[in-house]
């Protein structure tokens, strides 16, 4: 079922798309309108069977329009073309006279579903109401003229909106005038028939309705079907993840205890290497120091006896240069020894004296030798610390035995005895 529509929208590109829309449908756009007075205008001129009227318009609303309209045609089938956000100006366009609304954007399959929902009932009761009216003028025209002529069809039609069907009804009248109980029959056939066809397309399309809504139950149980098995997926491949995140992450706890394990235990073994190498340095430093002082105490050693070699050598040098002041008699220095069979040439003999003294708390040895054939008087000492020693010829021994003894006297210092 197709109906004569009309569109009335302030945007351009609106109407050019409710236009669009209605046409692939099969609806025929009989006219357009920018704003609600044009729109009440077009009305009038057009009478169409189903009028979108948009809200928000200027000039005047689409809420004042309806109420104009209503006004002036109460049978009039008007949509109302709304946003979501115009709610309060929906309810009251549908109270004074809207049959239903729609929401922007347009959607094709919406805006049929909507003309079938909300206006297709009232056009036909429309239709209905205006095909009866019209065998009723017919049949009052028919009379007439039987009566008083084809010029009384003028005065039989007082209803201003059958205005329209004056030409069909004067076009009509001879046929009348010859089969007028025919037409009448075949009127009301056709009434019946579109009735019955109306039927059957409200039947079709209730049963369109009921298979749409199925599948659409249907579309809403697989999606809830869908969703849910996504939703266990979803669930499982989280799990999953959340495992393979804990192992990981164990793994990693595992992979830092070994690095720090081995860290530990190369840290250790570089502690006790460098213990080692310590060890070994010190043992090594040691080991060098001891060499040193040997080699110190060597050197000394060989100094002293270079120092006494030179000593020894000065001393014979001084006591050749003082032979000429001090003169001793001399003695041998070879004294024949007897005894046995055979004679000992070269024989000499040394005085030696040993005794020990405490001095600072400290114990030292003493060793004073007397050799004839060197004439040399050598005392050492040795004590705990040290070992010294010190060697003088006869002859000087006697000068500072003699001195010491004149600085006894001079000084008044006395010895052990006094």
């Amino acid at each position: 079922m197709t109906y004569r529509v009309l569109v009335v929208d302030d945007t351009r590109f609106m109407r050019k798309m409710l236009r669009d829309i209605l046409e692939k449908f099969g609806h025929e756009v009989v006219g357009e309108a920018e704003n609600g007075n044009a729109g009440i205008q077009k009305y009038k001129e057009l009478k169409p069977d189903i009028i979108f009227m948009d809200i928000s318009m200027p000039e005047i609303d689409g809420v004042e329009a309806v109420r104009r309209i209503k006004a002036f045609d109460p049978s009039a089938v008007v949509i109302i073309c709304s946003a979501m956000s115009q709610q309060e100006q929906i309810s009251e366009a549908l109270k004074v006279g809207a049959v239903g609304y729609i929401m922007k954007p347009f959607k094709p399959e919406k805006v049929n579903e909507v003309i079938f929902k909300y206006a297709s009932q009232h056009v036909e009761r429309n239709r209905k109401k205006s095909e009866a009216h019209v065998v009723q003028q017919a049949q009052a025209a028919l009379t007439a003229v039987k009566v008083q002529g084809t010029a009384a069809v003028e005065g039989i039609i007082p209803d201003p909106n059958l205005q329209q069907d004056q030409g069909k009804l004067k076009t009509f009248i001879p046929r009348f005038l010859r089969q007028d109980t025919k037409l009448i029959e075949e009127m009301r056939k056709r009434q019946e028939e579109e009735e019955r066809k109306r039927q059957e397309e409200e039947r079709k399309r209730q049963e369109e309705e009921a298979r749409k809504k199925k599948e659409e139950e249907a579309r809403k149980k697989e999606e809830e079907e869908r969703k849910r098995r996504e939703e266990e997926a979803r669930k499982r491949l989280e799990e999953e993840a959340r495992k393979k995140e804990e192992e990981e992450r164990k793994r990693r706890e595992e992979e830092e205890r070994l690095r720090r394990e081995e860290e530990e235990r190369k840290r250790k073994e570089e502690e006790e290497r460098k213990r080692l190498e310590e060890e070994a340095r010190k043992k090594e430093e040691e080991e060098r120091k001891r060499r040193e002082e040997e080699e110190r105490l060597r050197r000394e050693e060989e100094e002293r006896k270079r120092k006494e070699e030179e000593e020894r050598k000065r001393r014979e040098e001084e006591e050749r240069k003082t032979a000429n002041v001090i003169q001793y008699p001399k003695q041998s220095q070879e004294h024949e020894v007897r005894g046995g069979n055979m004679a000992m040439n070269g024989f000499t003999f040394s005085y030696v004296c040993n005794w020990s003294e405490e001095i600072n708390g400290e114990v030292r040895t003493y060793k004073a030798t007397c050799t004839q054939q060197d004439n040399t008087f050598e005392i050492e000492w040795a004590s705990d610390q040290n070992q010294q020693a010190i060697q003088l010829s006869v002859d000087g021994f006697r000068q500072l035995s003699h001195w010491f003894n004149e600085i006894l006297k001079q000084t008044g210092m006395k010895d052990d005895r006094g």
